[in-house]
C-alpha cells in the first residue's frame, strides 16, 4: 500500500489535508476491485461549524468516520473518509459537522452529485 500526504483546495473554498492509499476489495476469496481510499480532514477554519448553516458551534459528540465515495479515477473507485463529529446548533440542534466536500446527508461527494445530475440531463 502506498500513502500519499496533500494539502489541496479543489475548487470548493475551504482546503483541507489529504492522505491517500490504495487497496483492493475481496469477494468470495479473489481480488476483484481495487478502491482508493482518501482519508481527509477539512482546515482549522471549517472544522466544528454546523453542517446546514455553517455556523461555529459547541462539539456535541467525536462520531465516527464516515466515507463519501467519489468520482472514479479511471477503473478505480475512490472513496472520501473523514472523521466527522457531531455539533450542537442552536438554530438546528445535535447535526454532522460541515464539510467542505460533502453537501448535509449525502453519501457522495459534490463533483459526484454534479456529474451524476449532469450526466442525467
Amino acid at each position: 500500500m502506498n500513502e500519499e500526504t496533500v494539502c489541496a483546495t479543489p475548487g470548493y473554498g475551504t482546503p483541507f489535508w489529504a492522505s491517500a492509499k490504495s487497496q483492493w476489495r475481496r469477494s468470495n476469496s479473489t481480488w476483484v476491485e481495487q478502491v482508493l481510499i482518501g482519508r481527509v480532514r477539512p482546515a482549522r477554519g471549517a472544522a466544528s461549524r454546523c453542517g446546514v448553516c455553517q455556523r461555529r458551534c459547541g462539539r456535541y459528540d467525536t462520531g465516527g468516520p464516515r466515507r463519501w465515495r467519489a468520482l472514479d479515477v479511471g477503473t478505480v473507485q475512490v472513496v472520501v473518509e473523514a472523521d466527522a463529529p457531531r455539533v450542537f446548533c442552536p438554530e438546528h440542534g445535535d447535526v454532522v459537522a460541515y464539510v467542505p466536500w460533502a453537501r448535509p446527508g449525502a453519501g457522495q461527494t459534490r463533483a459526484f452529485d454534479l456529474t451524476v445530475a449532469w450526466l442525467t440531463t
